[in-house]
C-alpha cells in the first residue's frame, strides 16, 4: 500500500503510468504531472475503470474510502444479475460447440434449468436449488440427464466466476447427491447375418444421395454431424481433412480420415450427383445447406432397424467392435474415432497421429465391407 510521502514523491515520466495502492485503487500519473485516483473493478470479464478524484485535492485516505464505496456499488450491481441473464451471456460466448450440441444444451436449459432458476439472482442460488432442478430429470428416470444438467449449471457458474460475477460454484457441493447413472452405449449389430442385412439394405436404398451417405458413414465411421457437414473442399486425395470447427470438440486441430478405395468409389459416384454443391450431402431443399441431422436416422428406420438396434452413431460402435475383434491396436481405433485426448494441448498437435497405421486399418475395413457385400 502507498503512503502519503510516496504519493507526493511520484514524478511525471515520458509516458503516463500508474502505481497500485491495493483493493483495486490505483494512482494515475500523467506526463504533465497531474495525479488522478482511479478505481478498478471487473464486470463481465472486463476491467472497468472510474476516475474518482484528483490528488492532492482528494487525499489518499479519502480516495481509499471512495474506492470502497465504488466497489460496494459494483458488488450490488453484480448481486442482482439473474441466472437467465448469465445464461444469455454464456451462450453468446460459447462458440466452440457444434450445432447439434448447442441444440442439446438449449433443450436442457429450457426444460430444466431456466424454469426453476432463470429468475433468481445468481448470488442467491444455493446447492439445494440446483439439486431440485436436477431431481426433475432424476425423478423421471433420466439419470444421465440429471448429471448432465448439474454439469451444465457448473459450466455456467464457472463462467460467472471467471467474469467477476460470482465467487463460488454451488453446484460443486452436489457431487454424490444424485443417483449414479449407467453409461449408455450406442446399440450395434454383432450377428454377421444382421450386418449383411444392414449392408444389403444400404445398397438397396432407393435415394442415391442418401445411399452414398449411408455407405460413407459406414466406411469412415465419422460422427453423423461430421458426415452431413462434410465439404468437397475437405477431400484431399485419399484423405478427408475434417476441419476443427466441424468437430465435436474444438481446439484439437481437426481430424484426418484415410479413405479406402471403397470410400473413394462412393465419392466418385456422389460427385456426379452433388459435385456442384459446397457440401458432400446437401439438403434436398437447398444446395447451399447440408442435409438435416435426422436424414440418416430416418433412412435407417426405413430399412427396418429400430432405435434399439441401430442408430446413426452405431456405425462407429460397429467399426470399433469389428476392428477390436480383428486385433487392431486400440490406440489406432480410438484415434480414428477421434475420441478426445485428455491432454488437449497434445491432442491439438497430433491430428495425424498413427496416420500410416490408420490408413492400413481403413484399407482392411473397406475390404471387410466389400467382402460382406
Amino acid at each position: 500500500m502507498l503512503t502519503d510521502k510516496e504519493v507526493r514523491a511520484l514524478q511525471p515520466r515520458e509516458k503516463k503510468y500508474t502505481v497500485t495502492d491495493g483493493n483495486g485503487l490505483v494512482l494515475e500519473v500523467r506526463t504533465g504531472g497531474q495525479k488522478y485516483w482511479v478505481a478498478r473493478t471487473w464486470e463481465g470479464g472486463k476491467e472497468r475503470r472510474k476516475q474518482i478524484g484528483k490528488y492532492p485535492e482528494m487525499s489518499l485516505k479519502v480516495a481509499r474510502e471512495e474506492n470502497i464505496l465504488y466497489r460496494r456499488s459494483a458488488e450490488q450491481r453484480r448481486s442482482v444479475l439473474t441466472m437467465g441473464e448469465l445464461v444469455d451471456e454464456w451462450i453468446r460466448r460459447k462458440l466452440d460447440v457444434s450445432e447439434e450440441h448447442m441444440k442439446t444444451i438449449t433443450l436442457r436449459l429450457d426444460k430444466y434449468i431456466l424454469p426453476g432458476l432463470g429468475h433468481m439472482p445468481v448470488s442467491e442460488i444455493t446447492p439445494q436449488d440446483i439439486l431440485a432442478v436436477c431431481r426433475l430429470a432424476e425423478d423421471s428416470g433420466f439419470l444421465e440427464t440429471a448429471h448432465r444438467v448439474r454439469g451444465l449449471i457448473g459450466q455456467i457458474f464457472r463462467y460467472g466466476i471467471a467474469s467477476g460475477y460470482l465467487h463460488a460454484d454451488p453446484s460443486g457441493s452436489l457431487r454424490g447427491a444424485l443417483k449414479a447413472s449407467k453409461t449408455a452405449h450406442y446399440p450395434t449389430l454383432t450377428d454377421k447375418a444382421q450386418i449383411k442385412a444392414l449392408i444389403q439394405g444400404i445398397d438397396d436404398y432407393p435415394q442415391p444421395v442418401m445411399r452414398c451417405a449411408l455407405q460413407f458413414s459406414l466406411l469412415t465411421f465419422a460422427r453423423p454431424g461430421e458426415v452431413r457437414r462434410g465439404r468437397w473442399a475437405e477431400i484431399e486425395g485419399d484423405t478427408w481433412a475434417i476441419p476443427d470447427e466441424t468437430m465435436k470438440k474444438k481446439g484439437r486441430g481437426g481430424h484426418l480420415v484415410p479413405l479406402s478405395v471403397q470410400a473413394l468409389g462412393v465419392l466418385a459416384r456422389l460427385r456426379l450427383l452433388t459435385g456442384d454443391s459446397l457440401y458432400l450431402f446437401p439438403s434436398a431443399r437447398s444446395r447451399n445447406r447440408p442435409m438435416s441431422d435426422g436424414g440418416v436416422r430416418t433412412a435407417i428406420r426405413a430399412m427396418g432397424f429400430t432405435r434399439d438396434e441401430f442408430t446413426a452413431h452405431s456405425f462407429r460402435s460397429l467399426a470399433s467392435t469389428v476392428l477390436n475383434d480383428a486385433g487392431f491396436a486400440r490406440d489406432w481405433i480410438e484415434k480414428q474415432l477421434a475420441h478426445e485426448d485428455e491432454d488437449q494441448v497434445r491432442a491439438a498437435y497430433n491430428r495425424a497421429e498413427y496416420l500410416d497405421q490408420r490408413r492400413e486399418m481403413m484399407r482392411w475395413w473397406g475390404e471387410w465391407w466389400e467382402g460382406l457385400r
